[in-house]
């Protein structure tokens, strides 16, 4: 399934650390013989940058709201992949906003429940 940092303050003009993670939880490997996740920028408006991308994993064309990666193999039991990402928020408007991971549901795959997380963001001043 797929996590991610539970919650974050931003402040404009102060990049804040976030992550997320890909983890197999399930018994076996995965299903087919390639993982598809998208990560979904943040909703406030702001720079988005990749720190960590997890060897092996290939970015595709991303969109102005949506990153998505490749993994080219099955992921065994266990086996965890983390990206690390900065964004700084650009204006000082209050409220809140999101980012999402979501992992591509696989051939095969029973649980596509626990396929999505979500990182609220806490907009300060």
């Amino acid at each position: 399934p797929g996590k991610a940092s539970a919650q974050v303050t931003s402040k404009a003009g102060t990049p804040v650390t976030m992550t997320y993670t890909v983890t197999n939880i399930g018994g076996g490997e995965t299903t087919a013989d390639s993982v598809a996740v998208s990560i979904i920028r943040p909703t406030a408006a702001g720079t988005f940058t990749f720190i960590t991308v997890p060897t092996g994993w290939t970015s595709g064309n991303p969109t102005t709201t949506t990153f998505p990666f490749t993994y080219p193999k099955k992921i065994q039991p266990c086996e965890s992949f983390t990206f690390v990402a900065n964004y700084t928020r650009l204006d000082n408007s209050t409220g809140s906003g999101t980012s999402r991971l979501a992992i591509v549901p696989t051939a095969g795959e029973t649980n596509t429940t626990n396929n999505n997380s979500t990182i609220a963001i806490k907009l300060s001043m």
